[in-house]
């Protein structure tokens, strides 16, 4: 792991030296488990990290996003403009373009630069609950109170599908990183489309209540879903087959899964982080320091960092191996169905 061979490193500098006192803040950075980023006034419901990893963006119930410096944790700036809790957040892989979701019913373009809004997506009949992003930020997938998912043209707000689901809200969205495949939650089961001109959703059934989560793994071949049932399912997409994660004490409110496919992390009722092996299963740790709910998970895209949000007010920033070598978490596989 980079930070952990760069404090190594810094350990050679001497206090005293050249550069000594620098040195000794930089180690101190590098081995700091966990930075707190502190700054909204109400519970936060979404957050999102670039694909640099220099930069993560929180959505929060007090109707602002803010950016914020991943290494120092200095908040650089407030986004300012919806009337209503913003619920969900997603950034363009460039990082160029930040997208919100909120209770206001809109979708809203926001340039990250400057901070300034660049586009408001309306006519949706409902809170808006959800929102994600293809890579190169042409495509939009929102998912509504009023349980529809729509796909949009971000650069002329043109609405390309509309998916209705039924009475049930859908609190989670994913997208593949070309936009052509979407899954996302609806009611205790998870709908996805294989191509966005595909006109029958096709559905994963397997949880036992409400699925409050979905994540899509790199290809869209993984789908990954947290409910209710405190249960994190992985999904093969083809095959439907499935494997269960379980772990936490209470609904999974986040699900999120690395760039390679071989992690994921997921966020709980129980106020934990989790850490997860796909491929064996197991639970590589167990993340505790929230006051609240875990309402929102991001995984850097080099996997070094995981970026989490609660209702207490907060986000944090987690080094991963850290976290792992630290742990006190250490469990047999857990078993898969």
């Amino acid at each position: 792991n980079d930070l952990v061979r760069a404090a190594a490193i810094l350990d050679t500098a001497a206090a005293d030296g050249p550069g000594g006192e620098e040195a000794c803040a930089l180690r101190a950075m590098c081995r700091r488990k966990c930075l707190a980023l502190i700054g909204h006034t109400d519970a936060v419901a979404g957050v999102a990290v670039s694909a640099d990893g220099r930069h993560v963006v929180s959505a929060s119930e007090d109707r602002t996003l803010k950016i914020w410096d991943a290494m120092t944790g200095q908040m650089e700036q407030t986004l300012t403009g919806h009337t209503a809790p913003v619920r969900s957040v997603a950034i363009s892989a460039d990082g160029r373009r930040i997208f919100s979701a909120s209770d206001d019913r809109t979708v809203r373009t926001w340039d990250a630069d400057t901070g300034n809004e660049l586009a408001t997506l309306r006519g949706l009949d409902g809170t808006v609950l959800a929102v994600a992003v293809s890579a190169d930020g042409a495509c939009v997938v929102s998912g509504s109170a009023d349980g529809t998912v729509r796909i949009w043209e971000s650069a002329t707000g043109r609405e390309m599908r509309c998916f209705t689901g039924g009475a049930d809200a859908v609190i989670a969205v994913a997208m593949r990183a070309d936009g052509q495949r979407v899954a996302w939650a609806a009611g205790q089961t998870v709908k996805f489309v294989c191509d966005i001109t595909e006109d029958a959703p096709r559905t994963l059934t397997g949880h036992a209540g409400l699925v409050y989560a979905v994540a899509m793994g790199p290809g869209g071949q993984c789908v990954v879903s947290g409910g209710f049932d405190g249960k994190v399912n992985v999904w093969d997409a083809t095959t439907r087959q499935i494997h269960t994660l379980a772990g936490h004490d209470g609904p999974v409110h986040s699900v999120a899964v690395s760039s390679d496919g071989r992690t994921v992390v997921s966020g709980g009722h129980d106020r934990t982080v989790r850490i997860w092996d796909v491929g064996t299963g197991r639970e590589e740790a167990v993340l505790r320091g929230h006051g609240g709910s875990v309402t929102s998970v991001a995984i850097s895209a080099h996997g070094e960092e995981i970026v989490s949000a609660s209702r207490d007010g907060t986000v944090k920033i987690w080094k991963v191996e850290l976290c792992r070598q630290t742990s006190r978490t250490a469990k047999p596989p857990a078993a898969r169905d």
